[in-house]
């Protein structure tokens, strides 16, 4: 008798926890709460991953709560219609699909009212130089720009390109990146938000965002074997970057940025007491370099960054996404426009008023 009620005492506990668990995930769906669903992607043949078509999903972290939709093509952007005068193709990661924005503060919005030309926005989160090089070859010739402007972010642009499983096609398919997904568990969601806040807590007592441990090898004075074939793969894939695109008629220029540890004052004082013997603007110079060497015309947007960071005490970035903040995505747009505008492009920009 004993040894039964022993057995039974477990089952009871189990059942009941179920239970509980079960009638906590029914009422979380009837009052849809949480309401992040976001899980944006598709595996592809040519860049192994990207966004799926027609979206519409919400995202809520920690830190901010906004809507996402694609078009057609799958890019965070409106429907991409026929051409019809100038046309500017912009490539990039998750900075250019706009982690952490609402569509409509986008800095290729601003990009678009400030020119007057038509933004073909096809950043997409997880994507470097070899993911930009196979897009463009497979699908962005086909979009007929007239100018390709890439948002180069040395944080992780730099890292990994030719690494990847290559084919004909281009990147196989990356089976790192989930499927779409209809629907997910909401006390999935809701314990996801619940670490998410707890790691905003914990970032912003600690007032820092240190950089990963590869883009630092990438700051020291002697580069280790594989520092120095990602510098060596990043060039090659923009030299093919820019001699798929100018074989397509058109021009690459390039915006480059980095980590808030670079823009931040408080962040690049506490990273300088911790590890003074790294430089963080070593990818810059290094991929200046390289873009000079390609008469690839480049913009660095930290010295801008920067010095809007130290005009105002508003973010520019997300402290525990590490995304831009709206007004990051102003501040960059408002210089690319000025940059732009200027006739910094040699060729076709050159006709904007």
């Amino acid at each position: 008798m004993k040894k039964q009620v022993w057995l039974v005492g477990p089952f009871v506990g189990v059942v009941s926890v179920a239970l509980m668990v079960g009638v906590a995930e029914v009422v979380l769906t009837l009052v849809d709460y949480p309401k992040d669903r976001w899980s944006p992607w598709v595996q592809t043949d040519h860049t192994g991953h990207a966004y799926a078509p027609n979206l519409s999903q919400r995202w809520t972290t920690g830190e901010f709560d906004i809507t996402w939709k694609t078009n057609g093509l799958g890019f965070r952007d409106g429907e991409v219609g026929p051409k019809d005068g100038l046309r500017i193709l912009v490539l990039g990661d998750s900075f250019t699909a706009g982690y952490g924005v609402e569509r409509n503060e986008l800095f290729t919005g601003i990009l678009e009212e400030r020119l007057g030309v038509d933004i073909v926005n096809a950043g997409t989160g997880g994507w470097d130089l070899d993911h930009q090089y196979h897009f463009f070859r497979t699908q962005g010739r086909g979009l007929e720009p007239d100018v390709v402007l890439y948002a180069m972010y040395l944080g992780n642009d730099l890292i990994n390109n030719g690494r990847r499983q290559e084919n004909e096609k281009g990147i196989a398919p990356d089976p790192r990146y989930p499927t779409l997904r209809e629907r997910d568990f909401k006390l999935r969601l809701l314990w996801r938000q619940a670490v998410h806040a707890w790691e905003y807590r914990h970032i912003s007592n600690r007032n820092e965002w240190f950089p990963s441990p590869a883009y630092l090898a990438l700051c020291r004075a002697i580069l280790n074997e594989r520092a120095s074939a990602d510098y060596s793969s990043s060039a090659e894939y923009l030299q093919r970057l820019r001699d798929e695109v100018a074989a397509a008629g058109s021009t690459l220029v390039v915006a480059m940025f980095s980590y808030r540890t670079l823009v931040e004052r408080q962040a690049r004082e506490d990273f300088h007491d911790a590890r003074p013997y790294l430089d963080l603007e070593r990818p810059h110079t290094e991929m200046g370099k390289v873009l000079e060497e390609l008469g690839i015309e480049y913009l660095n947007l930290n010295p801008i960054l920067i010095e809007a960071d130290a005009a105002s005490g508003e973010p520019l970035y997300y402290r525990v996404d590490g995304h831009w903040t709206p007004r990051g995505h102003a501040v960059v747009g408002e210089a690319l426009a000025d940059w732009l505008g200027r006739g910094n492009v040699p060729a076709a920009l050159q006709r904007v008023p």
